[in-house]
């Protein structure tokens, strides 16, 4: 059951609630109707009334925001389908709905509020509270029932109500449960599986064959009685639930209503061929199927809450498990050692940490004091401690020196505690003792360094004060109070922030920079010390934080002496300056001469140079006549000999050497001709070519190869090409003379 308490108008609903409420009022409709065609000894009141367990099912299936809107249209629903269909005067419809409302709202209240967490009628609870409800609430609404039908009708009060209350609380009990226990279809996917589907034909199978049997047993010898059945609901209530007891339940109303035992009889209950009339059968089918309903309500809702609390129990069986092995992992899993004693002070529990520092086994522990793990002396420590813990029923910490059998010794820091019964008494104590030997030892070197770090800024020669950032002093050592002229204690009263000296001298300005910037400030002045004391000082600021709060520490070297030595070392340095200028000066005029002596001999070689190059000019012209006409004469011949001669081919070699004679002299007469600045587009790899074709066998020594990888796709230069040639010839008489004596 959903609840909700919100108040919703009538318009204030989605489409699917008005959708919901229309297919629960064409049920409603639809239940009203049939229940004009069971067996009826009055015309006026039923043998079952369907339409109440409908109505019982809707409220309970929906929020309670739904109920105003339900009750409107079963309003509706009832009252048309009494005056269309059974012609039922207005004031007798109007009656009875109202009694048929009242009942369902009340009867779906009580057993949601007394249900706690309503759950289709699968605890004992809701099926109490639907009886309850059945007995109770149903005959409240019988008397509005009964007086309509007196009112409007003159019927007996008495037999309308008896009449009313039985064929509506019938309702209640056969057709509302029914309704609920099948309406949760997701479950039904679940449950369904081939085992089930294959046990319940079979039941189905029994059950119709017993029914059928019992209530048309005048057509046989034998007769089996209905209260069989009883015993047979069983099978449906523990293997199948509500949905089985109130499935089989529908299949007896269902065959026994239209059974000729109860329309005509005798009675299936009645003995020895007795009967009654038709009045008497169906009330007595009534009170047979409400009891066959609440014993076999009553058997699932125990079986599941049996079945419930069996599983609870292997639940918090397997929880109570599984927290002892957390336990025991917690326990086993710390390195502390973790014990428990009874009263007498014996060992119930023990983990291995403990016995590892014990040297000894568990089993050899458990059941034994503190008189079986250590010395005397330690265990009755150990026993007043668990008597001052029993006693007083506190906890307790405390630390000690503990020495075991074999003579281990550790410092340990123990934990203690009583341990209460479920009637609050004393029933031992547990413990938690945690090795601190290492921890002391930690502590120990700690103190130590503390103490040697106070020895060494004591005796430290730089003085060295710390203050808060309200610049109040918080210590200083000895050296610093030697600077400024005055004892510790004076010193510590000071704020810096308050001395003349800082604000003059420019200390309080680098102090507060530190301590806004996070950075250590560097400052070195000449000061007079509020004590009167004047000297030269280096001094550092170097912010910190301690306890969250930021102090500075104050290094400060009295170099008063130093001051004095640079002084008198400028002024040396001053008359070795003087030396050292003229002694620079004349090594620069020695070094301007040797540069004079060079640029003579340069001039000197440009000149023979130039010299050369017109007697090269010369020969090459004298030579070229000559070589022209050699040339001349053997390509003549050349064209007038066989190829196939052997002069022909001696020719061909003059020629070729002629060819290259010409070249180089032709290179030799450009090489030579006078320089006259030009600047026109270069091929440099032509231009190496050029000046080899003239100058390699001179410029190249015979203990060096030659080999040219020239770069192809090299763009044109822009230059002057005698002096292009003349940085290609430069190259190449530098590398030769390097290159001298060495083969290459």
């Amino acid at each position: 059951m959903k609840s909700d308490n919100k108040r919703m108008g009538l318009f204030s609903f989605s489409f699917q609630d008005y959708f919901k409420v229309f297919v629960i009022a064409s049920a409603y409709f639809f239940a009203h109707e049939i229940a004009f065609f069971f067996p009826d000894s009055q015309k006026v009141i039923m043998l079952v009334w369907p339409a109440g367990g409908v109505s019982l099912a809707a409220f309970l299936l929906n929020p309670r925001r739904l109920w105003p809107l339900l009750t409107l249209v079963f309003y509706i629903s009832g009252i048309t389908a009494d005056l269309a269909m059974s012609g039922r005067p207005l004031m007798m419809s109007l009656g009875f709905m109202t009694g048929n409302m009242v009942e369902s709202i009340c009867c779906a209240w009580l057993i949601i509020y007394w249900s706690r967490g309503f759950q289709n009628f699968n605890k004992a609870r809701e099926v109490l509270a639907l009886i309850v409800s059945a007995v109770f609430v149903n005959a409240f609404s019988s008397c509005i029932g009964a007086l309509t039908s007196m009112l409007t009708s003159g019927d007996s009060l008495l037999g309308s109500w008896q009449t009313w209350f039985i064929a509506d609380g019938l309702g209640i009990l056969l057709v509302g449960p029914f309704i609920v226990a099948w309406s949760r279809v997701k479950e039904l996917k679940e449950i369904l599986c081939f085992k089930k589907i294959i046990e319940g034909s079979a039941f189905l199978a029994v059950w119709i064959i017993f029914v059928w049997l019992i209530f048309h047993s005048n057509q046989f010898e034998f007769h089996l009685r209905p209260y069989m059945l009883v015993a047979l609901l069983a099978w449906p209530a523990i293997r199948f639930g509500q949905r089985g007891v109130t499935f089989a339940n529908m299949l007896v109303f269902v065959i026994a209503i239209f059974s000729p035992m109860i329309i005509s009889g005798p009675a299936p209950w009645v003995w020895h061929g007795q009967s009654s009339d038709l009045a008497g059968r169906l009330m007595d089918l009534q009170i047979f199927l409400g009891f066959m309903s609440v014993v076999g309500y009553l058997l699932a809702a125990i079986y599941a809450d049996f079945i419930l609390a069996s599983s609870q129990r292997e639940e918090a069986l397997d929880d109570l498990k599984k927290s002892r092995q957390l336990l025991e992992s917690v326990v086993e899993g710390t390195q502390d050692a973790v014990f428990v004693k009874d009263f007498k002070g014996r060992y119930l529990l023990i983990n291995s940490a403990a016995c590892q520092a014990t040297g000894k086994n568990a089993s050899e522990i458990l059941g034994q004091d503190d008189t079986f793990i250590f010395p005397a002396d330690h265990a009755r420590l150990l026993m007043e401690r668990d008597r001052q813990v029993l006693d007083n029923k506190k906890i307790i910490t405390f630390e000690y020196d503990l020495v075991n059998l074999n003579g281990n010794k550790r410092s340990v820091h123990s934990l203690k505690g009583p341990l209460f019964d479920k009637d609050g008494q004393v029933m031992g104590l547990f413990g938690i003792s945690r090795d601190i030997t290492e921890r002391k030892q930690v502590h120990q070197q700690l103190v130590d360094t503390i103490n040697y770090m106070q020895t060494f800024i004591s005796t430290s020669p730089i003085a060295i004060i710390t203050y808060k950032a309200s610049g109040q002093a918080v210590s200083a050592n000895t050296a610093a109070a030697k600077l400024v002229g005055t004892s510790i204690e004076n010193l510590m009263k000071q704020n810096f922030r308050n001395l003349d000296s800082w604000k003059r001298d420019g200390f309080l300005d680098k102090a507060q920079k530190a301590l806004d910037t996070g950075q250590e400030q560097l400052l070195e002045c000449y000061t007079v010390s509020s004590f009167g004391a004047a000297f030269w000082i280096s001094c550092r600021f170097v912010p910190f934080n301690y306890t969250a709060q930021p102090h500075l520490l104050f290094l400060a070297t009295d170099i008063s002496d130093k001051k004095q030595a640079e002084k008198y070392a400028l002024e040396i340095t001053a008359e070795k300056a003087a030396a050292k200028t003229a002694q620079k000066k004349a090594v620069e005029i020695a070094a301007a001469y040797q540069e004079l002596q060079k640029a003579r001999d340069l001039l000197t070689q440009s000149e023979k140079l130039s010299a050369i190059g017109v007697l090269v000019a010369g020969i090459a012209h004298e030579l070229n006549s000559p070589l022209s006409g050699i040339l001349g004469i053997v390509r003549f011949y050349l064209e007038h000999k066989n190829p196939d001669d052997r002069e022909y081919r001696d020719l061909e070699q003059v020629l070729k050497a002629a060819e290259r004679m010409s070249k180089i002299v032709q290179g030799l007469r450009d090489f030579s001709r006078p320089s006259v600045k030009e600047e026109e587009e270069l091929n440099f790899n032509s231009m190496i070519e050029s000046v080899l074709s003239f100058g390699q066998k001179i410029m190249i020594g015979p203990n060096i190869d030659l080999h040219k990888n020239f770069e192809k796709d090299l763009p044109m230069i822009k230059g002057d090409k005698n002096q292009v040639q003349q940085i290609i010839i430069n190259l190449m008489s530098n590398a030769t003379d390097a290159m001298q004596k060495k083969v290459r």
